[in-house]
């Protein structure tokens, strides 16, 4: 297993524009629902195993952007007051 992801540069563009033509709401529910997934140990474990990175890798992404400690930069808190979706 590898510890890095590679993505072809025309693959990311694609990804992007069809990220960026979600409606806000559909937005926030992926954001919310790969963060609450992601936080799953089992379920970050399995798509590490897909994706071919070490599951630690992948846990540090999900800590850094999906669940940061400043509300202001984590995806997942901005998604929640967007949606008014509160734990």
């Amino acid at each position: 297993m590898t510890t890095l992801l590679v993505i072809d540069h025309a693959e990311l563009e694609a990804l992007r524009h069809l990220v960026a033509a979600l409606p806000g709401a559909a937005l926030c529910g992926l954001i919310l629902a790969a963060a609450h997934a992601l936080n799953d140990d089992d379920v970050s474990t399995m798509v590490a195993d897909e994706m071919g990175i070490e599951p630690e890798a992948l846990r540090s992404l999900q800590d850094s952007v999906l669940w940061t400690d400043d509300a202001k930069t984590s995806l997942r808190d901005v998604a929640a007051r967007a949606t008014g979706y509160h734990d």
